[in-house]
């Protein structure tokens, strides 16, 4: 009898016991305790509220992880307080004032910035005077007595008039998650769903951090989350303070070893903008800056922004489509692009830096960026130094760049010309070296100095450019190329890259780099696009079809150039243009099995003119200068009142030795040979035509392959095809590449008013990569018409309208051959979601039992039930569900339990929220629940206990 006693007495215990643990872990869970880490279960947030007690006192640990079950909407949320700040912008004429009108108090302090302007007042108004023409982006932040607010919005000055009337809240309508001294270091997985309406707006005397999380840091994993149609604004105010802000965080960064950190599958859609009063501004679509006193990874997988990202700074500037700045935190941007226009500037005069890129504003430590792209416009402007670029502004580590595009505008500006740098996929790279692979770039890049369409500037370090292709016009200051403006030091290896835009320099230009001092090799390359040099000071002029001026050791071999080379000098300087090389002033260099076809030109104002075939001048006397088995078969033209020289080869040969060797160029297409001023070059056997003899050829000789040395190599490296080439010698390298379409876009279906994306994706043979076009066709692929501008294997446009549904879109993909061979992908159709104009009438809905509504609609239902009608209507469910007469639309309820539902006119009911028990409530409940078993115990224990003793 005993056991059985204690047996029943054991059981009430451990169920009190067990419900006693229950109640334990759940306050620990709603109340946040720390020491829970991301063993817990992953907590739901389905509500603004329990997102905003992620990481406050008596909320929710920083170290746990987090889903969403559905959209949130902050839009008309305030989770964080703050007092509404009302702001009136006006443009007159130079100036632009701003208003501040706050719903209580006055405002002690504010701080201004737009473009390289800045200004600062103790009271609510405030004018910032001499502001330029065109859309910028200006951001305050103050304070109302001891309460910050920060403020940014989008402006065009381009007209006078009110540009802003709104009311915006003092420090936005969200608290970002994590601080500096206590990041996020947990999971939050947003389970596809958006974060829409977030205003995270940081002023603050300290360092600033903006964004949903305000810093992450140690193993943190932020996933499949979108934050749309927001904005995150970052303000300082305090000297050496720095600005952050970052669509998704406004810093990444661990103080141990041994961690990393991931955001991938994310994306962002609302403006970033960052502004320092005295110091740096960092701004990114996800990240502000990465990177703290540790080395700690940072990966980025299928990331997009389509906010506008600015930073603002005073020393230093950092913004980019993905991550403004990275320091300590190698990182590897996967599958990423940016569509969102990416803006970077300083204050008046400062010598800083301001850096912008498509992915990321400034490399510091060293990175890969794969399979991404950027389509929004990139700029900087500056006093000192001003760096855009469509990839990476500035780059002071390794960089590995593949199989991405750039398809913005890449734009610097700046006071001091010189330092004015952009590139289409980095603007520039010091000291390190960077790898560019299977890369191009399709939009314009615009540079007061250096310009490249993949890179700008390489200083002291190594580059290696292979499979890529420019087709954007480049226009540069003193230094133009296809794929570099300058090269100092180091190496540069160019191969399998191709030049279609037109290059504009003031200075040297060259259809793959303007200038180059390092050990340069270009090899298997070509230029048919424009290449024009104009100075108008003391400095000399040169242009070339491959280099406009090369100081270093030189290897160009297996190249052609079909562009037009012009250089022109307006000043008391030379001008030198060659159809490979403008000016070739090296050691130990070599240009073979080369050939120009285009019209080379070069004039002067005072100085000499130099034009030639090949180059146009060729001056070095320590070593040997080398052209070797090429020809030429463009006109060459030179105007100087000084001296004008043409050569057919060689325009002009300052000294000795240069050797020509089995060179051949057009009778007629040169008024001089390859001499200048008496002093000819080394010509092996010049008159002896079968032994390595070079000079003018008829036409007929010219395109006869009997007619070259027995040094070419007409079974390998060239060939003869009467349709190619007008019939002269091609390079076998660029004659037979085939295309193939690998991956053909797919349907898409999209709500009306969003944007749409479709991709394609082709090979060539060779490893070269084509040039994409898009088609669309809106009778069902009868017809199909270019898309003006789709040049990129995206196309992505929109908004999208009922007119866009069923139209058909394809590619074709060019290969970067002599016959330009194109594949073509198969069509894809467009699907556009919209809601139908409704019709007046009468309507019905059944659901699941019986029900009734009156009025000129009917509505049965057991359960959810819809109904239409002419006029208003009840009706009532007898159980889980009413049904709506819904006027000249549709009407939706729902209920539990015996439910009335009603319509009025063209009224729809909202369908009610979701029953939740309020957190105190259950936890009361539980703890009455464990009272109760434990008084059960006792007196079960106590009745056992004194029959035992009886």
């Amino acid at each position: 009898m005993r056991t059985r006693k204690m047996w029943a007495i054991m059981a009430v215990s451990i169920l009190a016991a067990a419900s006693l643990a229950s109640v334990v872990l759940y306050v620990a869970k709603e109340m946040g305790d720390g020491t829970m880490g991301t063993d817990m279960d992953p907590i739901p947030i389905s509500t603004p509220e329990e997102l905003a007690m992620i990481g406050v006192d008596e909320g929710y640990p920083l170290n746990g992880a987090y889903y969403l079950t559905n959209d949130i909407d902050l839009t008309d949320t305030d989770t964080n307080g703050g007092m509404n700040i009302h702001i009136k912008a006006t443009v007159s004429g130079t100036d632009l004032m701003i208003e501040l009108d706050p719903s209580e108090g006055a405002v002690s302090s504010v701080y201004m910035r737009m473009e390289r302007l800045s200004i600062s007042s103790d009271t609510g108004s405030v004018t910032l005077t001499g502001i330029p023409k065109g859309t910028f982006t200006f951001i305050i932040g103050g304070a109302v007595g001891d309460e910050g607010f920060a403020f940014h919005a989008k402006i065009d000055t381009a007209a006078d008039g009110e540009k802003v009337n709104t009311t915006f809240n003092s420090n936005g309508n969200f608290t970002p998650i994590g601080t500096l001294s206590d990041g996020f270091t947990g999971t939050f997985d947003g389970n596809g769903h958006e974060i829409k309406g977030m205003n995270a707006a940081v002023f603050t005397a300290e360092d600033a951090y903006a964004g949903m999380f305000g810093y992450i840091g140690g193993n943190a994993v932020i996933s499949n989350l979108g934050v749309v149609n927001g904005s995150v604004t970052a303000v300082t105010a305090t000297a050496s303070k720095l600005a952050h802000a970052g669509g998704i965080t406004g810093q990444t960064g661990a103080s141990v070893s041994g961690v990393k950190m991931t955001i991938e599958n994310c994306y962002n859609t609302g403006s970033v903008a960052a502004a320092s009063i005295s110091s740096s501004a960092y701004a990114g679509g996800m990240a502000g800056k990465t990177g703290a006193t540790v080395l700690a990874p940072l990966t980025m997988t299928n990331c997009h922004n389509t906010g506008d990202v600015t930073a603002l700074g005073a020393s230093i500037g950092y913004a980019g489509g993905i991550v403004g700045f990275t320091s300590n935190a190698s990182l590897s941007i996967t599958g990423c692009y940016n569509a969102g226009d990416i803006t970077s500037g300083l204050s008046t005069r400062n010598t800083g830096s301001a850096n912008a890129g498509g992915m990321v504003g400034q490399l510091s430590t060293s990175s890969t960026i794969l399979g991404c792209h950027n389509i929004g416009r990139i700029s900087t402007y500056s006093f000192m130094t001003s760096v855009p670029g469509g990839m990476v502004g500035y780059g002071i580590a390794y960089v590995s760049i593949k199989n991405c595009y750039n398809a913005g505008p890449v734009t610097s500006s700046t006071t001091y010309t010189s330092q004015g740098i952009a590139g289409g996929m980095i603007g520039y790279s010091l000291f390190v070296a960077a790898d560019i692979d299977r890369c191009y770039n399709t939009a314009p890049v615009t540079a007061p100095s250096r310009a490249g369409g993949m890179i700008g500037f390489l200083s002291t370090s190594s580059l290696s450019v292979t499979n890529c292709f420019n087709s954007g016009t480049i226009t540069g200051g003193s230094l133009t190329g296809g794929m570099a403006g300058q090269h100092l030091g180091g190496s540069v290896r160019i191969e399998k890259c191709y030049n279609t835009g037109d290059l504009i320099s003031s200075g040297e230009a060259g259809g793959m780099v303007a200038f180059s001092s390092g050990i340069t090799t270009i090899s298997q390359c070509y230029n048919t696009g424009n290449v024009t040099a104009i100075t108008s000071t003391t400095t000399i002029s040169n242009a070339g079809g491959m280099i406009g001026r090369g100081e270093g050791p030189a290897t160009i071999k297996e190249c052609y150039n079909s562009g037009t080379v012009s250089s022109i000098s307006k000043a008391a300087a030379a001008a030198n243009a060659g159809g490979i090389a403008g000016r070739m002033n090296t050691s130990t260099s070599t240009i073979s099995d080369c050939y120009n076809t285009a019209n080379i030109i070069s004039e002067a104002a005072s100085d000499a003119a130099t034009a030639g075939g090949i180059s146009g001048d060729a001056t070095y006397s320590l070593s040997t200068a080398s052209f070797i088995n090429c020809y030429s078969t463009g006109s060459t033209e030179a105007s100087s009142p000084s001296s004008a020289i043409t050569g057919g080869i060689i325009g002009k040969i300052t000294q000795n030795p240069v050797s020509i060797s089995a060179c051949y160029f057009l009778e007629g297409a040169v008024s001089d040979d390859v001499m200048w001023n008496g002093v000819a070059p080394k010509v092996d056997n010049n008159e002896d035509r079968g032994d390595r003899a070079s000079g003018a050829r008829t036409g007929g000789e010219m395109k006869d392959a009997i007619s070259y040395h027995s040094s070419w190599n007409f079974s390998g490296t060239w060939a003869v095809s009467p349709e190619l080439n007008d019939g002269h010698p091609i390079l076998r390298f660029f004659s037979g590449m085939s295309a193939q379409m690998i991956d053909d876009p797919e349907d898409a279906t999209v709500d009306e008013w969003e944007m749409v994306k479709f991709h394609a994706n082709a090979t060539v043979s060779t490893g070269m990569i084509p040039q994409y076009q898009w088609y669309v066709s809106s009778d069902g692929g009868d017809t199909w018409e270019k898309v003006e501008g789709a040049v990129n294997e995206c196309l992505f446009f929109g908004p999208v309208t009922r007119y866009d549904d069923g139209k058909m879109f394809r590619a074709s993909a060019t290969a970067p051959d002599y016959e330009r061979t194109t594949a073509k992908s198969l069509a894809a159709t467009l699907t556009v979601l919209y809601e139908a104009e409704p019709e007046p009438g009468d309507g019905t809905g059944d659901g699941d039992g019986d029900g009734t509504g009156d009025g000129d609609g009917t509505g049965d239902g057991d359960g959810d039930g819809t109904g239409d009608g002419d006029g208003d209507g009840t009706g009532d469910g007898d159980g889980d569900g009413t049904g709506d007469g819904d006027g000249d639309g549709d009407g939706t309820g729902g209920g539990d339990g015996d439910g009335d539902g009603t319509g009025d006119g063209d009224e729809t009911k909202e369908p009610e929220a979701k029953a939740e028990m309020p957190t105190r409530r259950i936890i009361i409940e539980y703890m009455l629940l464990v009272m109760a078993m434990i008084l059960a115990f006792f007196i079960i224990a106590g009745r056992y206990s004194k029959k035992d003793g009886e």
